[in-house]
């Protein structure tokens, strides 16, 4: 089957789809898919499919006799993989996930960091972040210094003088 720029190949027939909840509070929400009847032939592929944390999107649509899509299909949820079970059968096997909502990505910690190797990790190349150990461990003075014991002072703004001063 041909839609949205793909072609789409069915590898069993759908078990079940969970409820897809709807509720008025903004919390992450999950759904459960099945799939039964995969060949299994087909299983490896299936396997290679199914890994925690990839994208996953729920479409609503329908088909016509000859198995054309009738117009725009709806995406009725989009989210991640949370986990996968295969049951195994004699000649066919039966695959179902749970996914989570976007949302529940709120939830997980960031275990990012301000290092040169985290930033290779997405930027290979990039020289953003390659003195930031240094800089935190150096212990110095910032800016341009005349010598001046205390400090630094330019000639436009001289220190006092120190002592009494004399109004006239």
């Amino acid at each position: 089957m041909q839609w949205n720029g793909l072609t789409w190949t069915g590898v069993g027939s759908l078990l079940a789809v969970s409820a897809l909840p709807e509720t008025s509070d903004v919390a992450a929400q999950g759904i459960s898919l099945s799939l039964s009847a995969i060949p299994s032939d087909m299983l490896g592929h299936v396997l290679n499919e199914i890994r925690q944390g990839m994208p996953c999107r729920v479409w609503l649509g329908a088909l016509d006799e000859a198995g054309n899509v009738i117009a725009d299909p709806y995406a009725s949820m989009a989210g991640r993989i949370d986990n996968g079970m295969i049951n195994e059968g004699g000649q066919t096997s039966t695959a179902t996930i749970t996914v989570e909502t976007q949302l529940v990505d709120l939830h997980r910690s960031r275990e990012r960091r301000y290092t040169d190797a985290d930033q290779q990790f997405d930027f290979p190349g990039d020289l953003g972040f390659q003195y930031v150990a240094a800089v935190q461990n150096w212990n110095g003075v910032w800016g341009k210094g005349t010598g001046v014991p205390g400090g630094t002072h330019s000639s436009h703004n001289p220190r006092p003088p120190r002592g009494n001063m004399a109004l006239e």
